[in-house]
Order: structure tokens, then C-alpha cells, then sequence
């Protein structure tokens, strides 16, 4: 059978509106790793990846979940610049885009 394949009715699918995506932005330049993949539900807090020093190996960041929600793109390119996208989560509740956890990065 050809054509458009309607999901089952048990199956949990979600609408993001506008004002619910939050990207994350690095705050230091390096070499990104995570063991995530696109479609993961995050908890506040929950690690996404951890950013390394490329000439030393060492650890430069930790990047966690600054709210709960889908992980709806994630960066796979592991060279960073300060201020490149490294992931994006969709919130079930409206998000305050002038919020400082636009930077999802601790040290």
C-alpha cells in the first residue's frame, strides 16, 4: 500500500509551538562529544555532551539540560567554536527566550 501512513491512536506524538525551542549555544570553543541521539526525553539537568580542549584533551565544559523536553537536534560535527549550536530541546511549556540558559554549558 502506497501513500500516507496515519500514526496509531496509543501512539504519543507532540506539537511544539512557536516560543518552545531553546538552543543551546557553546560558550567555549573545542571539540564536542555525546552519546545522545535526536529523540531523547531530557530531565532538567541531564548530561547532553561534554566539550574537550583540542590541543590538550582536556575537559573544558559539561553540557546539561537547562529545562526538561525532546532533544530535537544535536550537533554531530565535533570541532566548536564559541557561540556555535550544539543542540536544541523542545519544551512542553513556553520557553523565555532572554533567559541566560540559552547557554547550556557549566564548568
Amino acid at each position: 500500500m502506497t501513500g500516507l501512513h496515519l500514526a496509531p491512536e496509543d501512539q504519543d506524538s507532540h506539537y511544539f509551538p512557536l516560543g518552545h525551542t531553546l538552543p543551546l549555544l557553546s560558550d567555549h570553543a573545542g571539540l564536542f562529544v555525546s552519546d545522545l541521539e535526536v529523540g531523547a526525553w531530557l530531565q532538567a539537568g541531564d548530561l547532553i555532551g561534554q566539550v574537550y580542549d583540542a590541543f590538550l584533551g582536556s575537559r573544558r565544559a559539561e553540557v546539561r539540560a537547562p529545562v526538561a523536553g525532546l532533544l530535537s537536534g544535536l550537533r554531530h560535527q565535533p570541532l566548536l567554536y564559541e557561540g556555535d549550536l550544539i543542540a536544541r530541546l523542545q519544551s512542553r511549556t513556553p520557553l523565555d527566550s532572554a533567559s541566560p540558559a540559552l547557554h547550556g554549558e557549566e564548568q
